[in-house]
């Protein structure tokens, strides 16, 4: 009697897991679907917009450079995970961007105004 209430419990606590297991991996797959749609609308987002959008890491490399950014600088291949000086061989974009972050890292979010100032002078100043 004490073995046939230990196989009915090990059977209730398998079927548990199983019925578990299934609806984890039903979760995540749907969680990967709404991360792979997120993805898909950021880049449509990105490659549709009309200005140039490069976003870097926080080693300066890139990490995205929309079409009009490319088509602007003339760019043919993908500059993904290069320095701006790689894809770019601009030298005063590199240091704007090296002074720009310097800017980030020691004053508040609200000196940005103050950046993006600069950041136009400079860049008038470059064409």
């Amino acid at each position: 009697m004490p073995y046939l209430i230990a196989f009915i419990a090990l059977l209730c606590l398998t079927a548990l897991h199983l019925r578990w297991r299934r609806r984890f991996h039903r979760l995540a797959d749907a969680h990967q679907r709404d991360i792979a749609d997120c993805e898909a609308r950021q880049q449509a987002l990105f490659n549709s917009m009309a200005e140039g959008v490069l976003i870097l890491d926080s080693s300066e490399r890139i990490q995205v450079a929309n079409p009009s950014l490319q088509r602007l600088f003339n760019l043919n291949a993908d500059v993904r995970g290069q320095t701006i000086l790689e894809a770019f061989r601009i030298e005063p974009l590199s240091e704007l961007v090296k002074r720009l972050r310097a800017g980030c890292k020691s004053t508040p979010p609200p000196s940005w105004t103050a950046s993006a100032s600069a950041m136009d002078r400079s860049w008038s100043s470059m064409t």
